[in-house]
């Protein structure tokens, strides 16, 4: 083989790869952190506008569902607008919102600010948009990387976000927080503009001139009716959404029960128990980016992963010491952090790097909603038994359904690999 048509794979593509998925984790995580905290913005409205706590809740909730109600949209615009353009927009319209609130903390200026540029702007910079961008200009050996570092972001950045923050307010007027969240964001514009500005990588697979044309022919005939068909005729679109469904409340069930969990037995305050919650969660996803590859089927992965959650919370089980938490909760946190990545790329694989936005961004809602129900589960077992550490029956029963389905399909898709079956779509 000559080097003309030698795969172009070098150190210089890693160290490319690299740089940019460094940037979208700090980049995307700065603003992911920063929506996470709606009881610091319930209490600071309540308090500069002179409304109630009901009143003053009803701006986060509505940023919130301002927030998940775009993913869709901005997920169709990708496919006729560049992904990286709407991140910069977005990240710039977050940006303006975070100063708009300290210029304007007032009740018309929190609804522009706060609910419609921040609301809907963090939707172009979350984890849909943001993976869709890095699709075309990272390595496709990087992608399932990508996908970990990128998904564990806002957790990552919450780490050492939320403490410096409230450090430095601690003895300053409480609205000068978004002052110094704009000026952070300012800051965080160039990692974003630098990834904007990246060219697509030329897919291994392609290697000549002709390849090239008609890849880009392909990509032109891209249309929201055409996806949208492609999307409702695709069997494994349906199968994927109760794996989102709780891959959402998995993630929010870890994000609680550690925490309260070490705040309830052993009395740590709460932002130790979240630092070690996001250590643990950034851990799982990392580790689950990097070794995905080493493995012959995504699914039946995810499907061990179910099954590791689905025992661990268990009614069986429950935790009393702390070898109790290293044994279980920190599996079951490493377990559903690896349930983010693992979907993001079995959805490369049914889409493509060109549709898996539009794709993406439906799947990304139902996870939302996922997230959403289970405080309400939570908050009913809570109530049943205040004082007592008490697994989620919901979570146990369905997860485990979901590691039976997982196994199904991960077997039937690498039969189908395996004979050349069907047009790709269910292939991984």
């Amino acid at each position: 083989m000559s080097n003309d048509t030698a795969p172009c794979f070098s150190t210089g593509r890693v160290l490319r790869s690299v740089l940019i998925i460094v940037a979208a984790t700090l980049a995307s995580g700065f603003f992911s952190a920063v929506m996470i905290n709606a009881g610091y913005m319930s209490s600071w409205i309540e308090e500069v506008c002179g409304l109630d706590a009901a009143a003053a809740s009803f701006f986060p909730s509505m940023a919130r569902l301002a927030s998940i109600a775009a993913i869709p949209v901005f997920g169709a615009l990708a496919l006729k607008i560049s992904p990286n353009r709407i991140l910069l927009f977005s990240a710039a319209a977050c940006t303006a919102g975070l100063f708009g609130m300290f210029f304007f903390p007032t009740i018309p200026g929190l609804i522009i600010c706060y609910v419609l540029l921040f609301g809907l702007g963090s939707s172009g910079v979350g984890y849909t948009i943001m993976f869709g961008a890095l699709l075309p200009i990272i390595d496709k050996k990087a992608a399932a990387v990508a996908a970990g570092a990128v998904s564990c972001c806002g957790s990552a950045v919450s780490i050492f976000l939320f403490p410096a923050i409230f450090g430095i307010t601690a003895s300053l007027p409480a609205d000068s927080v978004f002052l110094i969240l704009g000026t952070a964001g300012l800051i965080t514009l160039p990692l974003i503009f630098f990834i904007s500005k990246q060219k697509k990588v030329l897919p291994d697979e392609i290697s000549d001139a002709a390849g090239s044309e008609k890849k880009e022919e392909e990509t032109e005939k891209l249309s929201l009716i055409s996806v949208a068909k492609e999307l409702l005729t695709c069997k494994l679109f349906y199968l994927l959404l109760p794996f989102f469904f709780l891959c959402g409340i998995c993630e929010n069930v870890a994000y609680s029960a550690l925490p309260w969990y070490f705040q309830l037995e052993f009395g740590t305050s709460g932002t130790l128990a979240l630092s070690f919650y996001g250590a643990v969660f950034v851990a799982g996803a990392l580790t689950c980016g990097l070794v995905i590859t080493r493995f012959k089927s995504k699914m039946l992965l995810l499907a061990a992963v179910f099954a590791v959650i689905t025992l661990i919370f268990s009614p069986l089980v429950s935790p009393q010491t702390i070898p109790a938490v290293i044994i279980l909760l920190i599996p079951a946190t490493l377990a559903a952090a690896a349930i983010g990545p693992l979907l993001s790329m079995t959805v490369v694989d049914m889409s493509g790097a060109a549709k898996f936005t539009a794709f993406f961004s439906i799947l990304y809602v139902i996870k939302k909603i996922g997230s959403t129900v289970e405080p309400t589960i939570a908050g009913i077992c809570k109530a049943l038994s205040p004082d007592v550490f008490m697994m989620n029956p919901f979570l146990w029963i369905a997860t485990g359904l979901a590691a039976v389905l997982a196994v199904v399909l991960g077997i039937r898709m690498m039969r189908q690999k395996k004979i050349g079956a069907g047009d790709g779509k269910l292939q991984e």
